[in-house]
């Protein structure tokens, strides 16, 4: 496989005048590449709710508008009175979350987790396994419950929440209706909203949703909705008093941009991906960066060559528009449909990205032994080379080292035990033994071929 392992030059074994290479494996799980993250949330209770509309009840805006010059230190200081008040009134809560989590994982999960990790290190193996078992079972029951709610959200004679899962799946949008081309209506529009009413903004703080993070104000969602009778007010004033100046406050323009990274670690700018310079078909700054780069060229004596100048344009959006070609020194630049760089052909079409042979595969990883495992390993042979098993011996040895080893690997997943048919494996004491631990034993055809080369030496 290409590019699925990486060398590195080991010293030679031995008196041979060869170097050993050892291949590792590129690929890293996904729960080692990406970092756990530690978020905070606020608690909206009820009695934060009431304490936090207390605060506003009492507080009289009028002082903040008459300590105010203009519209801009207005907005700015009640959007910052209300961030302060929401951050006393409501408590916090801070928790860790893994890349590998699970839409099943329930906080009842996370609670008997963490109590078969506490009866773990009580060394209590009574305690510990019957933690561990309620926890396998908990767990079969809540992956149930989590298949039977998305079966029921497509079979359930519900048609709006049916079409409501479509539209998430396919992204489908309603086009908008077409644009009327009359002048009264203009003049009716300006009318009917020139004046914003308390009612209206209580209304529309009260739809707010509150999984939805703050904006750059530091007002969040769902301080407006549960405070919309008492902060309705102050906004309807802020929204009239912008309309009579035809101003917009300067931080109800603002927006946060996140950059959105290729790889887990950042080493430099060059792991973000680029955020393109043209938005809705607005083309301005990236034709100033061109007018840029010309002025710059010209500055230093340097001509741009026109003739071997094309452009390309790779629009993700499912209706792209036509663009206007680019103009350099009063001439216009080809656009072109695919680019040779370096060997490489890049092309304005995503559908032969696969065409092309780029495809994911993910490498499988074996862990290699240590010596101190070799050494186990070779003490425990000698140590049961007269052994006999049985179904008790079996047994045994699955509860001393079989658990054990599945809960280091899987935690707490699902997996599938393989064993051969076996007397010892059989037995009905065993099987009793396997349905009581849930584990799920992987179905063996008998006089199966076996694959381990050590059977037949």
């Amino acid at each position: 496989m290409f590019d699925g392992y990486r060398s590195v030059p080991r010293a030679a074994l031995g008196h041979s005048d060869h170097c050993l290479v050892h291949l590792i494996p590129v690929y890293r799980q996904q729960l080692k590449r990406a970092k756990p993250v530690v978020k905070t949330v606020k608690k909206w209770t009820n009695a934060a709710k009431q304490e936090l509309q207390d605060c506003f009840d009492c507080t009289d805006w009028t002082v903040f508008e008459a300590a105010s010059d203009n519209l801009d230190e207005l907005t700015d200081t009640v959007t910052s009175y209300i961030s302060f008040c929401e951050d006393v009134c409501v408590p916090t809560k801070t928790f860790c979350t893994y890349n590998n989590n699970k839409p099943w994982f329930t906080p009842k999960l996370q609670h008997l987790r963490r109590a078969k990790e506490d009866a773990y290190r009580s060394g209590d193996r009574a305690l510990y396994k019957q933690a561990r078992n309620t926890l396998t079972r908990e767990i079969k029951v809540a992956k149930r419950s989590y298949s039977e709610k998305l079966k029921e959200r497509f079979s359930a004679n519900d048609p709006a929440s049916v079409w409501r899962g479509l539209r998430t799946i396919t992204n489908y949008r309603r086009p908008p209706p077409p644009a009327a081309a009359n002048k009264d209506l203009a003049d009716e529009l300006n009318t009917f909203y020139c004046r914003i009413h308390v009612e209206d903004v209580s209304r529309l703080f009260q739809k707010q949703k509150t999984r939805k993070a703050a904006g750059p104000d530091g007002v969040s969602p769902s301080c407006l909705k549960a405070c919309a009778d008492q902060l309705a007010p102050i906004f309807t004033r802020i929204f009239n008093r912008s309309l009579e100046l035809c101003e917009v406050p300067t931080c109800f323009k603002r927006s946060t941009i996140i950059p959105v990274p290729k790889k887990p670690t950042i080493s430099g700018l060059n792991d973000y991906r680029p955020v393109a310079l043209t938005s809705d078909g607005d083309e301005s700054a990236y034709r100033q960066e061109v007018e840029r780069l010309v002025l710059w060229c010209s500055q230093h004596n340097l001509e741009l060559n026109t003739l071997k100048t094309v452009e390309m344009a790779v629009d993700f959006r499912r209706h792209p528009t036509t663009l206007s070609p680019l103009t350099i020194a009063d001439s216009p630049v080809s656009i072109v449909e695919t680019f040779k760089f370096l060997g490489t052909t890049i092309s304005q079409d995503l559908k032969r990205i696969r065409e092309m042979g780029y495809n994911c595969r993910v490498p499988r990883i074996k862990p290699f032994l240590s010596p101190s495992q070799r050494q186990k390993r070779l003490n425990w042979a000698k140590e049961k080379k007269d052994w006999t098993v049985t179904a008790t011996v079996y047994q045994n040895v699955l509860e001393d080292s079989m658990i054990p080893s599945a809960d280091d690997l899987y935690g707490d997943t699902d997996f599938i035990f393989p064993q051969d048919l076996a007397p010892a494996h059989t037995a009905r004491s065993t099987k009793t033994w396997l349905d009581d631990h849930a584990i799920t034993v992987l179905d063996w055809p008998a006089n199966l071929p076996d694959l381990n080369p050590i059977e037949n030496l």
